[in-house]
């Protein structure tokens, strides 16, 4: 069974790689394959209708391949039994009680708010400002006029 399962998943890979690259290969709108080789043309390469019809038909048979190795995996990890990664966890005991709010030794606990100071109220904290007055007359820290 282990061989089936491994030889599942080799081919689911080579299938991707092989889609993602069949996709890539696929022109866009306006553009033929052939003249990503360099041709003017693709009727040289792949016939007068081109390679549209050919990468499509890979695709959809890649396609195919692919959801029937993606539904084969998942019956196989399915049917295996294989335990779950969170079921082999020990649970947890839970008869320690919850420890109380306390402060540790040596710490104590913040004052109440009623004993703390208000702030400032206002502009008590703000700076005064220096006004100079008139544009030409100097004055010192305090805002005193200076004599010049």
């Amino acid at each position: 069974m282990e061989l089936i399962i491994f030889s599942v998943k080799i081919i689911h890979i080579i299938v991707s790689i092989l889609l993602i690259i069949v996709v890539l290969l696929q022109p866009g709108k306006s553009g033929d394959l052939g003249s990503i080789f360099g041709g003017g043309t693709s009727e040289s390469i792949f016939g007068s209708s081109g390679a549209v019809p050919f990468l499509v038909k890979v695709t959809r048979g890649l396609a195919i391949l692919f959801m029937l190795t993606s539904l084969s995996l998942g019956y196989f990890a399915a049917s295996t039994g294989s335990k779950s990664v969170v079921s082999d966890v020990p649970e947890a005991s839970v008869n320690e009680p919850a420890p109380e709010n306390k402060a540790p030794e040596g710490v104590t606990a913040p004052a109440d708010k009623a004993a703390q100071p208000e702030a400032p109220a206002g502009n008590e904290a703000a700076p005064k400002a220096n006004n100079a007055g008139r544009q030409g007359q100097k004055t010192d820290d305090t805002g005193q006029k200076k004599a010049q």
